[in-house]
């Protein structure tokens, strides 16, 4: 079974409605083999007795994915991670990102709080993910998975594809992401500068696939 999920009902990657500074966006991700509400007991009582199939612990730091390989307990790889968000981005025709420290750090400190949710930081576009074994594997719930479900002829901005369009999004030049764990669950956030998924502007940043 594979453990992972974007946050349910996002709170701080709403659409930017830029008539009234303010950031709409409710997109959601695929939420795969977990309980939301399970997961916020663990975090609200310090503790998790849940196990997979195998009967490991969901928050044994040792746990490890159907291939042997360990949680990321050391979680940046920047290069790794523009990387990831690049080959997309190319794919839809618009350039390269580079890495934003500033981001990054704000990224960082939220991380650690351990609260599930969206920062309601609107200086930045954020994406966020709990569960998964690694960046290659948010990035496809990001951005593989959700593309599909893109309406390009339309141009507009949906709850299943919020990720998605941020990543693309031709406007943003710059991220900064962090990763932590709490008690065992790996917490992920990217922090987009300029914010993406600005209502009225989706037709002249997200592109089809060339």
């Amino acid at each position: 079974m594979a453990y992972g999920g974007l946050i349910p009902h996002h709170d701080n990657n709403y659409p930017v409605d830029q008539s009234s500074g303010k950031n709409d966006d409710t997109s959601i991700t695929p939420y795969e083999g977990y309980n939301w509400e399970d997961t916020r007991y663990i975090h609200d009582q310090g503790q998790s007795n849940d196990q997979d199939d195998t009967g490991t612990s969901i928050g044994d730091p040792h746990r490890q994915d159907d291939k042997g390989n360990l949680w990321p307990w050391n979680g940046v790889d920047k290069s790794h991670i523009l990387q990831l968000h690049n080959t997309r981005r190319a794919k839809h025709r618009v350039s390269d990102l580079t890495w934003n420290q500033d981001a990054a750090n704000f990224a960082d400190s939220w991380v650690k709080r351990c609260s599930f949710q969206h920062s309601q930081n609107h200086k930045y576009g954020e994406n966020i993910a709990w569960g998964y074994f690694t960046w290659d594997q948010v990035m496809k719930a990001w951005a593989d998975d959700e593309e599909p479900k893109y309406n390009f002829q339309h141009g507009d901005f949906s709850e299943a594809t919020g990720h998605f369009t941020q990543v693309v999004w031709k406007s943003t030049t710059s991220v900064g992401c962090a990763v932590n764990h709490c008690l065992g669950i790996p917490f992920y956030s990217c922090n987009y500068v300029p914010p993406g998924n600005v209502v009225g502007q989706f037709q002249q940043n997200v592109f089809p696939p060339k």
